[in-house]
């Protein structure tokens, strides 16, 4: 995923970093995303423990893509 913008949200008392702002680098307009870092954070995590078996992407006939992703978690 590419972003036209990347704005980190600071928190002013504690100078954590709280939340990012993201828009789409194809359309380049004016609406914003904002993705909390523990949301993030907690995807990464789900990612690096999975066990992916099968990716697919897809792109629609409207210009939207589809990805999906096939696994369960890392057997220990």
């Amino acid at each position: 995923m590419h972003s036209y913008v990347f704005i980190p949200l600071i928190d002013d008392e504690s100078g954590a970093w709280t939340s990012f702002l993201v828009n789409s680098y194809r359309n380049r307009d004016d609406r914003l995303l904002q993705v909390e870092t523990s949301q993030f954070e907690k995807l990464l995590t789900d990612v690096v423990c999975d066990d992916v078996t099968e990716v697919q992407i897809k792109k629609r006939p409207i210009g939207k893509i589809i990805a999906s992703v096939r696994g369960g978690p890392q057997r220990d």
